[in-house]
C-alpha cells in the first residue's frame, strides 16, 4: 500500500480491474464493481456497493467516507454479490479496509512523510506516525497513529463580475455589478486532512483476545473539481466559497476466542459522521430570475394578486428600490448548503468451524442506523427582493431568511440478519458451496420542505419494511496445489424503502428491494513456481427490479405547483 502510493479510493481503484470509484464532485465518491451503477449521485436508495472499515459496514449512498490508508494490514476488494456474508448494499461488491492490530510481542515505531506537486498547480505534503507498545509482554499492547496531510489544488477561481440579467427590449445579457474579487485565487480546490487512530489488544489467554480500535478523521476540501472550458483550463468562476467539511469517528470492541467446535467472533461498533457542503448557486439563481423572474415584470410582489408571478423575481422589492415600480435590477447571487449527521449502532457476532468434511461459518446481524439533513438554497439579501415580497403577500408575515428552498429529512433504519455459509469437501479436488441470508429491513423517515424555510409548508411520515432470502450455490475444482477452477450462482439485494409522497402519488409509497443474479465462473492460479499469477473471471448478472430516483409526475400536476 504504501509502495505503490494508494492515498485514497480512487488509488485504490486502479489496482482492482472489477472497480471504479466515480465522483461527481469533492467529497462524494461513489464505489462500482463490474459497472454495475444508477444514478451518480443517489439521494434515497441505498448505494450498489458496500465501504466496511474491519466489522462496521460505513456505507452512506454515493458519500462513502474516503478512508485515509495510514497503517492497514490489507485492503479486501471483493467484487460480485456479497449477499450472503455482507447483506444489504453488496449488491455488486464489497470493500474492505482491515487495519494494523497492536502487537504485543515487540515495540515497533515507522514515521513517514513526503511532499508533492501538480503541474500548473500547488503543493502539498503528508506524515504520519505510528507507534506500537506493548504493556505486558505477549498479553497487551496499544498501537498510536497518527496523520496530517495536505492535497494540493489545481483549479483557479478567477475574477468576473455576477451574470446579471437580460435587457428585456434587446435581449442582451447585462453584466452584474458584484464581482468575486474576494474569494478569487488559484488552486483553490486543495484539501486538509487530519486524524488518527488509538487501538488496544488484550491477549486474555491462548485462545481469547479482546480489540479496541478507535478511528478519527477530519477533511475540509476547499473548493470542487469542476471547471469551466470557456473560462479556460482549470479555471472557474464561483462567487460563494464551495467547502466540502467530513467529520467522522467509529469505535469497535471485537471479542475473539476459541470454543472448542467453533471460533467465536463477536463485534460491537458506533459509527458517527458530521458531513457539510457548500457550493456557489449563482449562475442557477441568476437563471431562474431570467427565466421565470420576468413573468411578474411591472407588479409589484406585495400585491396579493399578482404575488405569485413574483416568487423567482429577484430584483430589489418595490417598497425598497425607492420607485415603488417593479423594474428589473436582479443581481442575484447564492449558494447551497447541506447539513448531515448520520449515526449507526452495529452488532454482528459469528461461529466459525471445520472437519475434515466441513468448513462453516454462521452468524447475526443487527445495525440501527439514524440520519438527519437539512439543506438549503440561500440567496444574499434575500429578505430585499421581489420574491421575499411575494411570498409574504401569499403566506406571511414571515420571519426573515435568506433560505428561499428549505428542506430536510430525519430518518431511522434497522436491519437484523441471520446468514451462513459452509463449504463441503466432497474429495480432494472437488468442494461444494453453500449458503444463504435472512434478512428484515425497517425504514421510518420525516420529510419536510419550507419555501421559504421559515414558511411551514408540508411534512409527510412514511414508513415501510420488507424481508427475504439470498441463496448461494457453487462448487471449486482443484488441479495442482496452487490452480482452481470455480462455478458459482449468487445474489445482492438494495433494499426496499419509502418514497417522500406529496399529495396524491402516481408511484408507490412503498418500493420493494431490487436483486442481482450473478452466474459466475473463473479460474484462480498460479504457475512457474508462483512467479506468474493467473486469474480469470466470466460472469453474467441479472439487475432485476432497478430503483431508480425521479420526482413523481403527480408533483407537476393539478393542484401542486411547480416550485
Amino acid at each position: 500500500i504504501d509502495r505503490v502510493g494508494i492515498k485514497g479510493l480512487q488509488d485504490v481503484a486502479k489496482f482492482v480491474p472489477a472497480m471504479t470509484v466515480v465522483s461527481s464532485s469533492a467529497g462524494l465518491n461513489k464505489i462500482v464493481f463490474r459497472g454495475l451503477a444508477d444514478s451518480v449521485r443517489p439521494y434515497i436508495a441505498d448505494a450498489p456497493a458496500a465501504i466496511y472499515l474491519d466489522e462496521q459496514p460505513l456505507t452512506t449512498g454515493a458519500q462513502s467516507p474516503n478512508i485515509r490508508p495510514i497503517d492497514l494490514e490489507r485492503i479486501e476488494a471483493l467484487a460480485g454479490p456479497q449477499g450472503t456474508l455482507y447483506g444489504a448494499s453488496s449488491q455488486s461488491g464489497t470493500l474492505r479496509y482491515i487495519v494494523a492490530k497492536p502487537d504485543p510481542t515487540q515495540f515497533s515505531a515507522n514515521v513517514g512523510g513526503g511532499l508533492h506537486a501538480i503541474d500548473s498547480g500547488g503543493t502539498g505534503w503528508d506524515a504520519d506516525a505510528t507507534v506500537n507498545i506493548p504493556l505486558i509482554k505477549d498479553r497487551l499492547a496499544i498501537r498510536l497513529v497518527g496523520f496530517g496531510a495536505k492535497d494540493a489544488g489545481y483549479i483557479d477561481n478567477v475574477l468576473s463580475n455576477s451574470p446579471g440579467r437580460i435587457d428585456a427590449d434587446t435581449g442582451e445579457r447585462i453584466p452584474g455589478s458584484k464581482t468575486n474579487g474576494a474569494i478569487v485565487g488559484n488552486d483553490f480546490n486543495s484539501t486538509d486532512w487530519a486524524g488518527g487512530r488509538i487501538s488496544a489488544r488484550w491477549l486474555m489467554t491462548d485462545k481469547w483476545s479482546l480489540t479496541g480500535i478507535y478511528n478519527y478523521s477530519d477533511s475540509t476540501i476547499n473548493g470542487n473539481n469542476d471547471f469551466d472550458p470557456t473560462t479556460g483550463d482549470l479555471k472557474t468562476i464561483k462567487f460563494n466559497r464551495e467547502t466540502w467539511d467530513d467529520e467522522w469517528s467509529n469505535f469497535q470492541a471485537t471479542l475473539e476466542g476459541d470454543l472448542g467446535f467453533a471460533q467465536l467472533t463477536s463485534s460491537l461498533s458506533y459509527f458517527e459522521r458530521d458531513t457539510a457542503y457548500q457550493w456557489d448557486a449563482t449562475s442557477g439563481v441568476a437563471y431562474y430570475h431570467s427565466q421565470l423572474g420576468f413573468y411578474g415584470r411591472g407588479s409589484c410582489g406585495s400585491n396579493s394578486y399578482y404575488a405569485y408571478y413574483n416568487i423567482y423575481d429577484f430584483a430589489t422589492a418595490c417598497e425598497l428600490n425607492g420607485t415603488y415600480y417593479d423594474f428589473d435590477d436582479g443581481d442575484p447571487t447564492g449558494r447551497w448548503r447541506n447539513d448531515q449527521r448520520d449515526t449507526r449502532w452495529t452488532f454482528e457476532t459469528r461461529l466459525s468451524g471445520s472437519t475434515s468434511r466441513w468448513d462453516w461459518t454462521l452468524g447475526l446481524f443487527y445495525q440501527e442506523g439514524k440520519q438527519r439533513w437539512d439543506f438549503g438554497t440561500y440567496i444574499d439579501d434575500y429578505t430585499r427582493t421581489e420574491s421575499w415580497a411575494a411570498y409574504n403577500a401569499l403566506y406571511g408575515p414571515l420571519e426573515p431568511t435568506d433560505i428561499r428552498w428549505g428542506s430536510g429529512e430525519q430518518s431511522k433504519r434497522e436491519d437484523f440478519a441471520l446468514f451462513g455459509e459452509a463449504t463441503f469437501n466432497i474429495t480432494d479436488q472437488w468442494k461444494l458451496l453453500l449458503g444463504a441470508r435472512w434478512y428484515d429491513v425497517s425504514i421510518d423517515r420525516t420529510y419536510y420542505r419550507n419555501i421559504p424555510a421559515t414558511r411551514p409548508e408540508f411534512v409527510v411520515t412514511p414508513s415501510g419494511s420488507d424481508d427475504g432470502v439470498l441463496p448461494k450455490l457453487g462448487f471449486q475444482y482443484f488441479f495442482g496445489d496452487d490452480k482452481m477452477f470455480y462455478a458459482l450462482y449468487s445474489e445482492g439485494f438494495r433494499s426496499g424503502g419509502i418514497n417522500r409522497a406529496r399529495g396524491e402519488p402516481t408511484l408507490p409509497i412503498q418500493y420493494d428491494p431490487d436483486m442481482v443474479n450473478n452466474y459466475e465462473a473463473g479460474l484462480k492460479s498460479r504457475w512457474l513456481g508462483g512467479k506468474l499469477q493467473v486469474n480469470i473471471t466470466g460472469y453474467h448478472m441479472f439487475w432485476e427490479d432497478m430503483q431508480l430516483e425521479l420526482i413523481d409526475p403527480s408533483y407537476f400536476c393539478c393542484d401542486q405547483p411547480y416550485q
